[in-house]
């Protein structure tokens, strides 16, 4: 899922698989691709199929949930996608 699109030249997840969290940007909204994945994730975790193998736990709860303050009890440093901001927090913490 953290594929680029071969037609729109871009991606919607990023990340390690079980960590996976939305991209932010531009060409993903103006697409209305994130939205349509959006609302598939919210659906099938609604219905109890659990969402996307890969998500975060974080994105999970939020998708089932609705409660951001839940959510964010979730977050770790696994979540973030790039590597070398994730050593230096994990350094300092």
């Amino acid at each position: 899922m953290n594929k680029v699109d071969a037609i729109y030249n871009f991606q919607l997840f990023t990340g390690e698989h079980g960590h996976l969290v939305p991209l932010h940007g531009p060409d993903v909204h103006s697409s209305g691709c994130f939205e349509m994945a959006r609302k598939l994730l919210a659906h099938s975790v609604l219905q109890g199929g659990g969402g996307m193998d890969g998500l975060a736990p974080a994105i999970v709860e939020y998708l089932s949930t609705g409660s951001l303050e839940e959510a964010s009890k979730l977050v770790t440093s696994a979540d973030l996608a790039d590597v070398d901001l994730r050593m230096l927090i994990e350094e300092k913490v």
